[in-house]
């Protein structure tokens, strides 16, 4: 099977609230494609369901290293969605975390590092 292929079992097991098993399918497409970050977000989502929530940091953490422009994409969905006006705290913990991750990554990309 292909990376992309364990990506679309991993969705199916998640839609279906089997987190163990996405988070066994995504771990296994990021084995064949640890570049590709939204297996890394997804994982991340099903350690989130699990209240695994160091686990899912971490994966985010990595999905940001990865692909760090995709933050910006991640705050124009909560604000098509209209998320700000829904829960303002969980909004604005959401951005704070994306906005340390891109400095941290903006530091690590740096020639003269942290």
């Amino acid at each position: 099977m292909s990376a992309a292929d364990f990506k679309a079992k991993g969705n199916a097991f998640y839609s279906q609230g089997d987190y163990i098993q996405a988070i066994e399918n995504y771990s296994k497409a990021i084995e064949l494609n640890d570049k590709e970050h939204t297996f890394f977000s997804n994982r991340s989502a099903a350690y989130f369901a699990l209240n695994e929530f160091e686990k899912s940091v971490e994966d985010a953490r990595q999905c940001v290293i990865i692909a760090p422009k995709w933050i910006k994409v991640v705050l124009q969905f909560l604000d098509k969605h209209n998320f700000s006006s829904r829960n303002t705290k969980f909004r604005f913990h959401l951005f704070s975390f994306f906005f340390c991750c891109e400095f941290v990554c903006s530091l690590l990309s740096s020639e003269d590092g942290i």
